[in-house]
This record gives C-alpha cells, structure tokens and sequence, in this order.
C-alpha cells in the first residue's frame, strides 16, 4: 500500500494549520472567502475531509487555495514540501518491523529500556522496504542509545514540574502512546508561554526528544530553533547556519536519516531569516545539500527534484558576476544532484543538463595547480560523459570522459589526495574499459588494466575492503572482455580468481545487492567456460 498524494498534501496542511492554532473552521474561511458566511460547521467539514486524505486528487485550485492561506499565516506549504507529497510513501512492512525487533531487543535489555517503547521507536522509523533495511538499523540504535541516556540523567528536582512531566511522558511512551505524551509537553509549552518563559528551554529540549522518538523531524527541528531564539543570537541568521550545518554533518557522515532530516527543515527555517541575496543564496544551497543527501539514499527521486529546485533558486541569488566562485560551486552542487536523477532515468536529458553545470562550473574555476574543485569538476564531468557514453553506440562521449579523467589526474596526484586519485583511476579503468569493449584489438582493455592496477596501490584490502572489491570485481569483468575478444581460456581463470576474491569481501560484509552482482560475473564466467 502507499499513501495517496491527497492523503500526504491532507496531512500538510494538518500539521501547518496546527501551527498556526487555527481551527479547522477558522482555516476554512480564509481557504473559501467565497463561502465565508457558511457555519463554520460546514467549512469545518470540508478541511477535515481534505486532512484526513478523503480527497484523493485535490485540483490544482483547491492546492492554491490551501497554500495561499497558509503562506499569509506565516506556515507556507513549500515546493521542497509538495515535490514529497506527490512522491509515494510505502507502507511500513510488517516482516521488516519484526526482522529490526529482532536485531534491536537485545539491545533494548542491555539499555534497560521497556520492550513496549522498543517496538513503538521501531515501528517509528521501520522502512517500506528492504533497502532501508540497514540505514533504519543504525538509526534505531541512535534512537535506543539516546534515549537510555537521557532516562539516566538524574532529576533536577524530585517536585519539580519539568521532572514530573518528563514522568508522565516516559509512562506513556512506554505504552506507545507517543502521541498523547507530545500532547503533554505541546500544553506545557503552552502554559509556560502565558506564564512567562521561565521554563521554555528545558520544555523545548523535552519536544525534541519526544519528536525524535516518534520519528517526528520537522518538530524537532522547529524545537531547535525555538531552543536557539529563546537565547536571541546577535545574528540568527548566522546562528541557524551553523547549527543547520551541525545537523547536516551528522546525518551526511553518520548515515542518519533522522538527522538528515532534520537538517532540511533547519535550512527551511534558515531561509526564512534570510535578509540578503548572499543569505538566500547560502540557504538554499544548504538546503540543496541536505536534500542530496537523502535523495541520493533513497530510491524515490522526490528529494533530488526539490534540490534541483533549491540549487537553480540559488543561482538565481548567487550570480555569476557578482561571486563567481560561489556561482561556480551551486553550479557544480546542482550538477550533481542532476547527475543523480539522470542514472536513474532511461533518457539523457538530466545527464546532458549536469554535464553542462559542470562544465558552467569549470569557466570560473581557477587552474593554478593548487585548486582541488577544478579537479573535482572534471572528474564529475567525466562521470557524466561516461554515463552518457554508455548509453551511446558511438565513442565519443567515452572519449571525452577519458580526457577529463585525465586533466583531472594533473591536479589529483597520489602524494597530494590519494583518496582522490585513487578514484579517479578507477573512474578512468572504467571508461576504457567500455571503450575496449566497443574496439577492435585489446589496447583499452590494457589501460584499463594499468588503471586498476594503479588504484589497487591505495585501494587495499586492509584499509578500504569494500573499495578494494569492486577494483576486483571491474577486473574478472575485464578479464572476461579479453577473453570474448581473444578466446585464451586463461583469462576466464584469471576472471574466475578476480571474482571469488572480491565475493569473499561482499559476503563478509553482507553488501547482498553486491554478492548478487559478482554471482552474475561468475555465471558468465561458467557459460564461456569448455
């Protein structure tokens, strides 16, 4: 099952509209100005019913309405917002929920956490499918860890009111009623409020932890943000950035999807403090970033169409005379995003588009021997043309893709970035490679080889396994090219060796999608063998 696109635009405008404190007849007067001298109870009918998702297909219409409301409000329903709504959700799967508590009870005793909160937090952040699988594994571990320490922290005060509420909420989440327990804290807020501020951090800090455990990141990130005003920073704008980039380092590094979500609604929030066109642009493009690096984790491209949108609204800000470094650097960002989404769809269209931000890109770019985002603009370049390539009968594009692996080379030398130059080395093995396949004779296939062979000196087995594989894997395919061309058996043995070795580094670290990849290689291998 998948939630409809009006059930997701109906459960935006619910969330925004609770914002605002607004009831449903409230909003429905200023949605239907039309049909304002109604009773209430009828308006109040007509949002309820596109909040609970009963209308499956709400018209282009009755969107702007909803979304003009809402933006006079001060709660928009932003673009970034809508490109997820009409993106399918799957439902969550029960065998993936049983399989996470599984891995997750131990755990859950070993913290001293009560089974029943373990299975809600689960059922919080279990994926619709098993590609999710381990990412979810290593957020509900965060999750659990957090938790337990937070349930560790001594009381201030055995009376006070903060610890009797953070009481009654750890009660009811350890029933799974999360729902009522931010109730609980959202009528404390609330009070505190009218009472004067006295309290408000610590309850804000409470929200937090009680949007985390319901998987909730847009009101944990609203609650860091309240956090953060309450202390009015000199330059909020400034003070939002760097906490939005705190966030987006976290969920980027540590592979937290919460996190990373969190970060995308702080760079929301970022731009709505922005005061100058240096400001908008700085903000989108950080909110081009958190955006990719979901979108580049997940199969659905609604994540990447919103950071296209983010990044081409930064160039829009960030113009080429007047930063042309920082136009160079949205440019390159938007390239990649573009290059993500073209991998994923049959046609060129989103490939020829990045290819061309690269190459916009590399027009401001100093080449002075020192500049690393040179080389990292030809070397995302020739992934391009290389994909383009081959998608092509011709070799032209392959061509183009070996040159700039090869100016990229200039600059990533092994003693400077050998990270770097390492993967430029397999980029480049891979694009002659698929040249050697398409010409007559075996010089590709030979510098193919050479650049695997050079990218093996940084890519080992002991520092970098997984890596060290897939050189491995590119080269039992290579060795069965030379044999498709050549007919020498001993290549298939060479092949055959290459394979098993890099299958024994897949299993080990249950990389599933690459185990089967390799297991293709060596059925062909056994086809061709007499």
């Amino acid at each position: 099952m998948t939630k409809s696109f009006g059930a997701a635009f109906g459960q935006l405008v619910a969330e925004k509209r609770g914002k605002t404190g607004l009831s449903q007849g409230e909003l429905g007067k200023l949605v239907y100005p039309r049909r304002a001298n109604k009773h209430e109870d009828v308006l109040k009918q007509d949002v309820s019913k596109l909040e609970r998702g009963g209308i499956t297909k709400p018209t282009a219409r009755i969107i702007e309405q909803y979304r003009a409301a809402l933006q006079t409000l001060g709660h928009p329903i932003t673009d970034e917002e809508m490109a997820l709504a009409r993106a399918e959700k799957p439902a969550v799967n029960p065998e993936i929920v049983s399989a996470l508590l599984e891995r997750n009870a131990a755990l859950g005793r070993e913290l001293h956490l009560k089974d029943k909160l373990v299975e809600g937090i689960v059922r919080n952040y279990a994926p619709g499918d098993w590609q999710g699988f381990d990412a979810a594994l290593v957020q509900i571990e965060a999750i659990l860890r957090r938790e337990a320490e937070q349930r560790a922290q001594p009381n201030s005060n055995q009376d006070s009111p903060i610890d009797l509420l953070r009481q009654q909420v750890g009660d009811l989440n350890d029933q799974q009623m999360f729902d009522q327990g931010q109730t609980a804290i959202a009528t404390a807020i609330a009070e505190e409020k009218a009472a004067g501020n006295a309290r408000l951090f610590a309850l804000y800090a409470e929200s937090f932890s009680q949007a985390a455990r319901r998987n909730d990141p847009e009101l944990a990130a609203q609650n860091l943000v309240d956090q953060l005003l309450l202390d009015n920073p000199p330059d909020p704008f400034k003070a939002l950035r760097a906490l939005q980039d705190e966030w987006y380092i976290c969920g980027r590094d540590q592979g937290l999807a919460f996190d990373a979500t969190v970060a995308i609604h702080l760079a929301e929030h970022t731009l709505t403090h922005a005061q100058t066109p240096d400001q908008r642009g700085a903000a989108l493009n950080d909110l081009g970033l958190a955006l990719c690096t979901l979108g580049e984790r997940e199969t659905a491209t609604a994540r990447l169409e919103a950071a296209v949108l983010a990044y081409t609204g930064a160039l829009k800000e960030v113009t080429r005379d007047r930063v042309p470094l920082r136009w160079a650097t949205t440019q390159g960002n938007l390239g990649n995003a573009l290059a993500t989404l073209g991998q994923r769809e049959p046609g060129t269209a989103r490939l020829d588009a990045a290819a061309l931000a690269y190459t916009e890109a590399l027009k401001e770019y100093p080449r002075d021997g020192e500049s690393m985002d040179w080389a990292m603009a030809q070397m995302n370049l020739g992934n391009v043309l290389a994909n383009l390539g081959e998608r092509e009968t011709g070799t032209a594009r392959l061509d183009a893709a070996v040159l700039a692996f090869t100016e990229a080379l200039k600059e990533f030398t092994r003693d400077r970035v050998p990270r770097q130059w390492a993967m430029a080395q397999m980029n480049l093995g891979n694009a002659l490679a698929t040249l050697g396949e398409r010409e007559p004779g075996t010089a590709r296939l030979d510098a193919a080889v050479l650049a695997y062979t050079e990218a093996l000196k940084e890519r080992t087995r002991e520092s970098v396994p997984l890596q060290w594989a897939n050189v491995h894997f590119n080269l039992a395919d290579l060795e069965r090219a030379y044999f498709d061309k050549t007919a020498d058996p001993s290549h298939l043995a060479i092949a055959r060796t290459h394979a098993l070795a890099a299958r024994d580094v897949f299993v080990a670290s249950q990389a599933e999608h690459y185990v089967q990849k390799v297991d293709n290689i060596l059925a062909k291998i056994a086809a061709r063998t007499p």
